[in-house]
């Protein structure tokens, strides 16, 4: 997979990290900093359940 090419805010438009630090930061808290993982694999088979999990209940939590 490549690398995501760089995307910088353009000024006076900081929304656009608004949506993504907040996200980040919970993917760190609930699935990067509890755990140490044997390999890479098994780090992106955690982010991805953690992904269906996040979009499956909490979206729809924050929605009501």
């Amino acid at each position: 997979m490549p690398p995501p090419e760089d995307s910088p805010a353009l000024a006076g438009e900081p929304p656009c990290n608004g949506c993504a630090e907040p996200f980040i930061r919970t993917l760190k808290e609930q699935c990067l900093w509890v755990k140490l993982y044997d390999d890479l694999e098994e780090l992106r088979h955690a982010v991805i359940e953690f992904l269906e999990r996040y979009n499956s209940q909490w979206l729809i939590a924050t929605a009501t």
